[in-house]
């Protein structure tokens, strides 16, 4: 059985005493040496030369006798007088190249250097353990030295009671025997950065097994500031009472792993600061996607951006098992800041609030390089001011679940949700596009909804809409959109789906698309299987057998059922058919007689349309002055609208004309061309 040798249990060989300024009485001990060796010249440096009546102790130096002080047990206690408060600082503990036992002190500990590197010894240190680190500056070492701590060797325990502030524990492994790891951390208080680079820090070579924060982690104005790191192994879990925050510093405000980052829990926000990478959570693995980044992230406040680069930023070069946010996921002015990056898989993402890009560019949102299990998003997903902002974006993903609406901003592809293979998507209220007014310039993918390849389904309990254009400037273009590189599924709008047509500055028109199945199985394609709308359908158009830039590329395209509850307006249905622009005709409209089967298509269907309501145009436009809509494909099933229903052959039946006042909507079967 090994007896581990804690300080408790550890009778002291060597004894000083002496009484402080304010009345305490302070016991020195150690466990090696004898009264004389402490009593030695220099190894007890007291304030202000007063062995007397010291303020504290600047200096504890066990380097002027090292064969009688190695692997001491170092304890200094405090007894409260009448006016005392029970503590007395150190400045600084030197036991450079000695390994010790444990050092506890009952104030504030501005440094001390530890740490045998020429034993095989694990352990430079079992505890360190102090009131407070830091907290007084240089004032405790005579206004010299340094609040860095150099520790060559493996540490058991750090426990601090209160604030480590600028003080920079740095944990190394230059000795053959050590590693350089840190199992337990445990700070009452706060990990406070400063102006100095890496103050306010724990930096260790090898792991740290757990680490137990009672206040914040603040980044401060210096480079790797209010941090905790390991350079090459794993930490194995951080709670955080508080937020972590970033600072001005670079770097500042992180917990960060070179290796696999277990389970990090924050009570308040990460909130990323002026510097780049500060308010950060990050592992770089080296891994696989599959292979351990992150275990998990959970967030009791919001991840919040900030004006850096990457700032209030959660990176993980693994697999992400999970991340659950209380409340919101907030970009700022920084370019991908308020953001969430795995260079792997994501298992699943929970955000109480919402999800809201800011001013920088790919700000407020979560993106994977690998496949994404399930994102859940309590309230919106929005754009902001800067370009991709307000996003969602994978490789594969499984299932999105979005409370309330997705919203576009004010900049091109905010507001967006993209992927290859998407699964199911729920959203419980709108699909909002932007808009743009007065001078804007050109706005696109706003609002949108981009699978590279299929979307299994898709359900919007409130409506799609459109956002508007006024501007005299740009043009509004892919404002609410939903596009399939192959085929959508299921699509169910509980409520409308509104465009808005031509106003003399700009046309804003919903657009749903699906190119078809990437292998179709013979005799059918089915670009879109069903879509149901509870509301009217106006200014939009669905197209079957174009690609994501809405090229005509599938004339084998088909469209099995479409039920719109409303009223259908100014609107196109089309399955494997385009516009083909004849000289003398509309351009870009369908209906209107000059369509065509897109190349190669044999097999263009819609098969049943329903609709409850009324089929009109514009309202008074005729066909001649450019405006037309259509029900269009290779052969349509069965039609029915209002009271009436279109009775159709297996031949290709003459046109229809559904509007008679208008004249400008048409259900018309295309022939493929002689040679198809």
């Amino acid at each position: 059985m090994n007896i581990e040798p804690l300080e408790a249990r550890i009778a002291p060989a060597a004894v000083f005493t002496f009484t402080d300024l304010d009345g305490d009485l302070v016991t020195v001990s150690s466990s090696k040496g004898v009264n004389a060796d402490l009593a030695a010249a220099g190894v007890l440096v007291f304030s202000d030369a007063d062995a007397t009546h010291p303020r504290h102790l600047q200096v504890i130096d066990f380097t002027l006798n090292p064969t009688a002080f190695a692997s001491t047990n170092l304890t200094v206690t405090a007894k409260r007088g009448p006016l005392g408060d029970g503590h007395v600082n150190v400045g600084r503990v030197n036991a450079t190249g000695l390994d010790l036992l444990g050092v506890t002190i009952p104030g504030d500990l501005g440094s001390i250097d530890v740490g045998d590197p020429s034993t095989s010894s694990i352990y430079a240190l079992l505890l360190l353990s102090s009131q407070s680190m830091g907290r007084y500056g240089l004032a405790t070492q005579g206004g010299t030295g340094d609040l860095v701590s150099d520790i060559d060797g493996a540490v058991r325990t750090v426990k601090i009671a209160h604030d480590v502030k600028d003080a920079y524990l740095h944990v190394t492994a230059a000795g053959s025997g050590s590693q350089g790891f840190i199992r337990t951390i445990e700070i009452g208080g706060s990990l406070i950065g400063g102006a100095a680079d890496r103050s306010g820090s724990i930096q260790t070579s090898g792991s740290i097994e757990t680490v137990k924060i009672g206040g914040n982690i603040e980044g401060g104005a210096g480079l790797g500031t209010g941090s905790i790191q390991s350079d090459l192994r794993s930490i194995k879990s951080v709670t955080v009472g508080g937020s972590l925050l970033g600072g001005a510093g670079d770097s500042s405000g992180q917990i960060r792993s070179s290796s696999v980052l277990g389970a990090v829990k924050i009570g308040g926000n990460v909130q990323g600061g002026g510097g780049a990478t500060s308010g950060v959570i990050a592992s770089f693995t080296g891994l696989g996607a599959d292979d351990g980044g992150i275990g998990s992230i959970t967030i009791g406040g919001s991840l919040l951006g900030g004006n850096g680069f990457q700032s209030g930023f959660i990176r993980s070069s693994g697999l992400l098992k999970s991340v659950t946010i209380d409340g919101d996921v907030r970009g700022g002015p920084g370019k991908a800041s308020g953001y969430i990056s795995g260079l792997g898989n994501i298992t699943s993402a929970t955000i109480g609030g919402s999800v809201v890009g800011g001013a920088g560019p790919a700000s407020g949102g979560l993106q994977a390089t690998g496949d994404v299990a399930a994102v859940k998003i309590g309230h919106d997903l929005q754009g902001g001011g800067g370009i991709v902002s307000g996003f969602i974006s994978s490789r594969d993903l499984a299932a999105v679940s979005i409370g309330g609406s997705l919203v576009g901003g004010s900049n091109k592809s905010s507001g967006t949700i993209s992927g290859a293979a998407i699964g199911k998507i729920a959203i419980g209220r709108d699909l909002i596009g932007g808009s743009i007014a007065d001078l804007d310039p050109d706005l696109e993918d706003t609002g949108s909804i981009l699978a590279t390849k299929g979307i299994a389904s898709l359900t919007i309990g409130g409506s799609i809409l459109a956002g508007t254009d006024t501007s005299t400037m740009g043009d509004l273009l892919d404002s609410a959109t939903i596009r399939a590189g192959d085929h959508i599924g299921k699509l169910n709008v509980y409520g409308s789906i509104v465009g808005h047509q031509d106003t003399g500055t700009g046309a804003s028109t919903v657009v749903i698309s699906a190119r078809g199945q990437a292998i179709p199985t013979a005799p059918t394609d089915q670009a879109l299987t069903r879509i149901a709308v509870r509301g009217r359908v106006e200014h939009a158009q669905i197209l079957a057998g174009y690609d994501l830039s809405l090229n005509p590329v599938n004339g084998n395209a088909q469209i099995r059922a479409v039920r719109v509850s409303g009223d259908w307006i100014a609107s196109d249905l089309v399955a494997g058919v385009q516009a083909d622009n004849v000289i003398g005709m509309p351009l870009d409209v369908f209906g209107d007689g000059d369509d065509v089967i897109i190349a190669g298509g044999t097999i263009s269907a819609i098969r049943d349309i329903q609709i409850l309501g009324t089929v009109i145009g514009t309202g008074g436009i005729s066909a001649g002055d450019g405006d037309h809509f259509g029900f269009v494909s290779g052969q349509i099933g069965k039609f029915k609208a209002g009271g009436f229903t279109a009775t159709f052959t297996a031949a290709r039946d003459n046109p229809i004309e559904l509007s008679l006042l208008t004249g400008d909507v048409t259900i018309r079967e295309v022939s493929p061309p002689a040679d198809a």
